[in-house]
């Protein structure tokens, strides 16, 4: 197993609990890593709960096709004081009927 306490990720694109990114999540916060999670405000019903299962309290939420709301959360994530060790870009978009 790695050990990655006080390392800290950001997780874009989780949408539910069979997502692959919510499978990475788990795998970080597993290893002891911090997880910052940003998603859709859409998912916020299904993503909050996950967060909570694993206590992860860093949540963002951004409308990806905005980009003045694309401009504010990563305004936020440079801010972060000791930024990130590593990023896991998981945002896409298909029709529901897909």
């Amino acid at each position: 197993m790695l050990h990655l306490k006080g390392k800290e990720y950001l997780v874009t694109g989780v949408a539910n609990e069979t997502s692959i990114c919510w499978g990475i999540t788990k795998l970080l916060r597993d290893c002891g890593a911090g997880v910052t999670l940003l998603s859709h405000p859409l998912m916020k019903k299904r993503v909050s709960p996950l967060a909570d299962s694993v206590s992860i309290t860093d949540l963002l939420w951004c409308d990806f096709g905005n980009q003045d709301e694309v401009s504010g959360v990563f305004g936020q994530l440079l801010q972060k004081q000791n930024g990130f060790d590593g990023i896991v870009h998981g945002i896409a978009f298909s029709d529901r009927k897909e």
